[in-house]
């Protein structure tokens, strides 16, 4: 009937076979694409037209580039990642594209007019869209970083005071003041820099200089050199360093005290927290994952299960960050709006959940 509808063909009995192939290679489409149910619903109407070209010119026709199939694949390509629950975004967006094709199927358009009317439609949408998503991205890079600079500052200082005798004061400097300064200096200069190196060991050795029971002179070299190395370091960033610089002056006072054979008091402490989720490295992924994932490219189109909410749907998200050094990913949904952090051993068992 849809068929009939719009072209005027006279079918035979392998006409009718032949629409019988082509809605099982459409039916087919949409269980692979799996799109949301009203972009699905205008699939359906759109293949009358294929159908109309394989029974008038041949069944080899459909598969050369003819202006319903480019049409097809506009609309797939443009409304992949939409659904019902993007809010009134989401509905606006939908809106504007079911118009033109609901004119196609009506027959009071073309599909040279209704193709050329989409395609100025997602030009429009096309940077809007862009300007979220680098917005987005820029935005949640911040956050990243800074949750990385945490976790291997945190490492750090975790490491060198482990099993450490350490006064009061001191304790307040590097899990206050010496911290900040360490996420400020892996933010700006990254873990592989030599800024990041020399920050290490400046924190083993002056954290070693206040132990009791060490060499003598070597603890001297390191009390005449630390405090001017450090602001020497602190010349160099383009980061303020001032509440760094103020807190030399503990560390200074706690020299004077241990030259006069009057160190402080040493105190208990607590290791910082870490959240595990920021380690490096992936030693339980398999190579061969590791590497595929490594390769994921960016703006590639994912589906994704959330197995903690029962009641959500599969949806569709788009990769935006691939981060090797950190192994990351962040995914958005169709609207640029919101954003999902994945580690790359999280990503590992998704895939191998699905095989």
């Amino acid at each position: 009937m849809q068929l009939r509808k719009h072209h005027s063909l006279t079918l035979q009995p392998q006409g009718h076979a032949l629409i019988a192939v082509i809605d099982d290679a459409f039916s087919e489409m949409l269980k692979q694409t799996d799109l949301d149910f009203k972009v699905e619903s205008f699939v359906p109407d759109l293949a009358p037209h294929v159908a109309a070209i394989a029974i008038e010119a041949n069944v080899i026709a459909i598969t050369r580039q003819q202006p319903i199939l480019s049409l097809l694949d506009t609309i797939i390509v443009e409304c992949v990642g939409w659904s019902a629950d993007l809010g009134i975004l989401g509905e606006q967006f939908m809106t504007k594209i079911a118009a033109p094709i609901a004119e196609l199927t009506n027959g009071r358009a073309t599909i040279e007019s209704t193709q050329k009317d989409l395609e100025k439609l997602f030009t429009k949408e096309s940077p809007i869209l862009k300007k979220r998503e680098k917005q987005l991205l820029d935005s949640e890079l911040v956050v990243l970083a800074g949750h990385k600079a945490i976790y291997n500052s945190a490492e750090l200082l975790n490491k060198q005071m482990t099993g450490k005798q350490l006064p009061m004061f001191i304790i307040f400097v590097l899990q206050g003041a010496w911290f900040e300064f360490l996420q400020q200096t892996f933010i700006t200069f990254g873990i592989k820099s030599k800024e990041w190196l020399n920050i290490s060991r400046l924190t083993e050795a002056l954290i070693w200089s206040l132990q009791p029971n060490i060499n003598a002179d070597k603890r001297q070299e390191v009390i005449n050199s630390l405090p001017g190395q450090l602001i020497k370091f602190c010349k160099k960033t383009s980061f303020n360093t001032e509440q760094m610089e103020n807190s030399l002056a503990d560390i200074e006072t706690e020299y004077q005290a241990i030259a006069a054979g009057e160190p402080g008091d040493i105190c208990d402490f607590e290791l910082l927290d870490l959240d595990s989720s920021m380690a490096d490295g992936n030693t339980a992924i398999d190579k061969k994952m590791l590497r595929q994932i490594s390769g994921f490219d960016h703006h590639r189109w994912f589906l994704y299960d959330d197995k903690s909410e029962s009641e959500e749907k599969v949806a569709r998200l788009k990769l935006i960050l691939n981060w090797q050094d950190f192994e990351r990913l962040l995914f958005t949904n169709h609207n640029r709006r919101k954003v999902l952090h994945m580690t790359y051993s999280h990503m590992a068992n998704n895939l191998e959940s699905d095989y």
